[in-house]
């Protein structure tokens, strides 16, 4: 009998030893310093000029299960501690906290999950963040969630304490300025608490016809200004791939929104038909690529109707070593706790290029057109930089950005930060360097880097 029992346990360690092995982990440390000038610390219309010292650590940690399963999860969690000079009362740590991971699942050949979490906290400063400006490595699902530290997603109509969306509920893909600065920073004021909840699952029923269904929730409380905005989403998809050009697609979502305001919102957002009312993309050479989609948008509540079309157009022309893209985007976002949902319209563009095998650059802006039941504004966004690698762990930046934000009217409620037209100038330099942790103690072999230098477009604009 003592000897089953042993050979018993040897089996049962030897099975755990096995999945134990076919486990891997790797884990990262990068850290940037760097100083950032700005003229307008609060973004108010009483500029205020300080400058401040960031130090920003980011762990980073990606786990699969299994080498063949292809289950992966990933963790991203970085806290900047910000140094005034001229305002020693901001000094802290982690009001720029954020936390992202994701776990995807391909249960099987024919059906998989994702999860993603966000988790971002933003101060009383409305400086930038420089210390959260990182590449996106990843692509979200569906309104996603995060902007940077590999963890990307959709871009809403903002970002706010390192999440996506920021109070920009149902906001599209940005993919302009996102490094620069974000819109929610401009018409907020006080600290912020955000989360950002996504599960998603999609299945192949047949080789042509395959079903996506999709919940999302997001949470932010305006922790000063008082008040707090939240969402609960559901959206349903069916593609059918009969002929090689065409995808026959019909997709619905709905989310209700309450809004900082007390009033809830329903919004519903469909798109039926073929590619022409989904994503047509048109080769007009082999280096440049036009996109464009359309849909409806509709939201009720407190006894209004709004109805209104989105569209997303974008033009993108690829060279070998710079890339240029220009574009329209129109949809039902969020507006930060101004007045409740917006239609709104967005102009972006972005060009990169690679000067040397070590140095890049770049050009962005934005401009977005909110228009809400109750208060309408506008906001501007606009920079420049240069990345340039010293070493394959080592980076240094140089980048300026241009903000403003204008209500269109006197002003915005007394909880926005915007009270008549403001606007700010930030330059920053900043050095990041990746440590690896595990399974290699060591320089990082694969550094973030700190400017958006994407060279392809997206698959969904």
């Amino acid at each position: 009998m003592k000897r089953g029992r042993c050979w018993l346990w040897v089996v049962v360690f030897v099975l755990i030893g096995r999945a134990s092995a076919e486990a891997r982990l790797a884990s990262q440390l990068s850290l940037s310093v760097g100083e950032e000038y700005t003229d307008n610390v609060f973004f108010s219309a009483q500029k205020q000029h300080d400058l401040i010292t960031v130090v920003t650590p980011t762990l980073s940690l990606i786990y699969q299960p299994s080498a063949t399963s292809g289950s992966r999860f990933t963790v991203d969690i970085n806290a900047p501690a910000e140094i005034f000079a001229r305002h020693s009362e901001l000094n802290n740590i982690g009001d720029r906290l954020s936390l992202r991971a994701r776990f995807s699942y391909p249960y099987s050949r024919r059906l998989s999950f994702e999860f993603t979490e966000c988790l971002g906290r933003l101060g009383q400063a409305r400086n930038g963040g420089i210390g959260d400006v990182r590449r996106d490595e990843g692509s979200g699902s569906g309104g996603g969630s995060g902007s940077s530290g590999g963890f990307g997603g959709g871009r809403g109509q903002g970002q706010s304490g390192g999440c996506g969306g920021g109070g920009g509920f149902g906001g599209g893909e940005s993919g302009s300025s996102q490094s620069l600065g974000n819109e929610g920073e401009l018409v907020t004021s006080g600290e912020l608490l955000e989360n950002n909840f996504e599960a998603s699952g999609r299945f192949l029923t047949t080789p042509n016809l395959s079903l996506r269904g999709m919940y999302e929730w997001r949470y932010v409380s305006f922790i000063d200004t008082g008040g707090r905005e939240t969402s609960h989403a559901g959206e349903f998809e069916a593609t059918y791939s009969r002929w090689r050009q065409h995808n026959l697609r019909a997709r619905y979502r709905i989310e209700f929104l309450k809004s900082r305001n007390g009033e809830t919102d329903m919004i519903h957002d469909v798109d039926i038909g073929d590619d022409f009312l989904s994503t047509q993309q048109i080769r007009l050479t082999p280096t440049l690529t036009l996109s464009a989609s359309t849909g409806i948008s509709l939201a009720t509540g407190g006894g209004k109707f709004r109805l209104g079309n989105k569209s997303d157009v974008r033009l993108f022309k690829l060279w070998q070593t710079a890339a240029f893209e220009i574009g329209m985007r129109r949809g039902l976002t969020g507006s930060f706790g101004v007045g409740g949902p917006s239609f709104t319209t967005s102009f972006f563009s972005h060009f990169t290029i690679s000067l040397t095998r070590r140095l890049n650059a770049f050009v962005a802006a934005d401009y977005s057109m909110f228009d809400t039941d109750e208060e309408d504004f506008n906001t501007f966004i606009a920079g420049a930089g240069f990345s340039y690698n010293i070493f394959y762990w080592l980076s240094a930046n140089l980048a300026y950005s241009y903000r403003r934000a204008t209500p269109e009217g006197n002003s915005l409620s007394s909880t926005s930060s915007l009270q008549g037209k403001s606007n700010s100038n930030t330059v920053f330099l900043m050095f990041s360097a990746a440590f690896d942790l595990w399974p290699n103690l060591g320089l990082g072999r694969h550094l973030n880097q700190s400017l958006p230098l994407s060279s392809s477009p997206s698959e969904t604009p």
